[in-house]
């Protein structure tokens, strides 16, 4: 039986890597080499599973993932000449935590192929530390993916300084991915004037760059010293934030924040918050036919932010309200219920996207964040001049793609209530739903029949839902 199946980045029609029991643990298809362990830490095959120096000799692509990912940058010494690309995942972190590795344990050798891999143009680690002079960071790299889980005892590889110094020699890399492998700035002061007296890094075939790092030094610092050609960068980034309030620059780069009519629109919004202090915001230029799983690699930028001294609900309101969301057509809310830290009031959000023509939210289990989302639906939104008119009058479609069976009877009939004085509300200011999904069913509520459906499910005793 399969222990865990686990897929890694697409590179060759979507190589999967499997753990399985121990039996068949490396096969060699095409001049590829994947390497299957069993996920107990230690336990799995004995080195004669890995590669050997005639293998490696043709070898053009590598994976491996488990604990003898360790003994593999260590012990490897042979060239390779003809790799490519080159995958490493370390053990998952409470595996690495009960072995109490050493953090040399987790670094790359400075021997490794004994530094010859001249055709070397991927390389993704992941809880596996590399020092800056290693020979696996040539100049020849299109994609770096370098990654550290949160709670590894896997050390972070290097500080901001040295990574710009790193990225300096890689002029032709496409894809860049920094999980959290930045070491914490020893003080604000002297890292700014460092950084103002270097010159900027130009990487001008980036395509992609995900920068983590709880220090949002680090991030902003990355940002300001990298020369990039912002109309076809994606930007994922993730940081703590102690308050919004105090910035003295929107936290994501002009090119996504400007309202210039040269600038980027965002046409579809996500939001997403299953913590109280945690959340993430992504955006995308095009209008998203399927946003029940955010498609990370294809949107504009994504935020992926830690709230230190507020919470969620306000974090989300201050870093919108940086964002030109007035193009928005598409809002995927994507929030688990928690006491104390759902939202009191969706309109300073909706308040600003005029445009907005469909709502979906997704995960949904007739929860408070839904009928409160309904409620603002159905109020006024008051324009400069006083008058009052309907959020979002263009708003033609509801969805609720992921609907449950509820648990509670009673908790499904006041939904429906709220949802068809929603309804009927925007309905008698000309705003009809013309399209109302709920899980795998559409129903047609832009008229009386339609309306008549809501009402009677709201009317539905106790007894009908058991």
């Amino acid at each position: 039986m399969f222990q865990k199946i686990c897929t890694v980045p697409k590179v060759v029609n979507s190589i999967v890597v499997i753990w399985l029991l121990p039996g068949e643990m490396r096969r060699i298809i095409n001049k590829i080499i994947w390497t299957r362990f069993p996920r107990e830490s230690r336990m799995g095959p004995s080195l004669k599973h890995l590669p050997s120096a005639d293998e490696l000799r043709d070898l053009k692509i590598f994976y491996i993932m488990g604990s003898h990912a360790y003994d593999f940058i260590h012990d490897t010494k042979d060239p390779a000449p003809e790799l490519q690309d080159l995958s490493l995942y370390g053990e998952m972190p409470s595996l690495i935590g009960e072995d109490g590795c050493p953090a040399s344990q987790f670094t790359v050798s400075a021997n490794i192929f004994g530094g010859i891999v001249p055709k070397l143009c991927r390389l993704a680690l992941h809880n596996i530390a590399i020092s800056a002079d290693s020979p696996l960071l040539m100049a020849n790299l299109t994609h770096l993916d370098l990654g550290r889980y949160c709670k590894s005892g896997c050390p972070r590889s290097f500080s901001l300084p040295v990574l710009l110094d790193v990225l300096r020699r890689m002029p032709y890399l496409q894809s860049l991915q920094a999980g959290d492998i930045l070491t914490e700035p020893a003080d604000a002061s002297s890292l700014e004037t460092y950084l103002g007296r270097i010159p900027e890094v130009h990487l001008p075939n980036l395509k992609f760059l995900r920068i983590e790092s709880p220090w949002i030094l680090n991030y902003r610092g990355l940002l300001r010293q990298l020369s990039l050609q912002n109309e076809s960068l994606r930007l994922h980034m993730g940081t703590s934030v102690q308050s919004f309030e105090d910035m003295d620059e929107p936290l994501l780069p002009p090119y996504i924040v400007s309202v210039d009519s040269q600038a980027l629109p965002i046409r579809t919004l996500r939001v997403e918050s299953h913590e109280p202090r945690q959340f993430v915001i992504s955006g995308w230029c095009t209008p998203e036919d399927d946003l029940s799983d955010p498609p990370f690699f294809g949107s504009l930028f994504s935020a992926d932010i830690q709230l230190l001294g507020s919470s969620n609900t306000e974090g989300i309101s201050s870093l919108l309200s940086q964002l030109p969301i007035h193009m928005v057509e598409t809002l995927c809310i994507d929030w688990s219920s928690y006491k104390g830290h759902n939202p009191i009031d969706w309109s300073p959000i909706l308040q600003s996207m005029g445009r907005l023509e469909r709502i979906i939210i997704t995960k949904f289990y007739f929860d408070h964040v839904s009928e409160v989302l309904l409620n603002t639906l159905a109020g006024p939104a008051n324009d400069i001049s006083g008058s009052s008119s309907l959020l979002c009058p263009q708003l033609t479609a509801l969805s609720f793609p992921w609907m449950k069976d509820s648990q509670s009877p009673e908790k499904a009939s006041a939904f429906f209530k709220v949802l068809a004085d929603t309804v009927q509300t925007r309905l008698k200011h000309g705003s009809k739903l013309e399209e109302l999904v709920m899980g795998k069913e559409q129903l047609l509520c832009g008229h009386d029949a339609g309306l008549k459906v809501l009402r009677e499910r709201a009317g539905r005793k106790c007894s009908d839902g058991k």
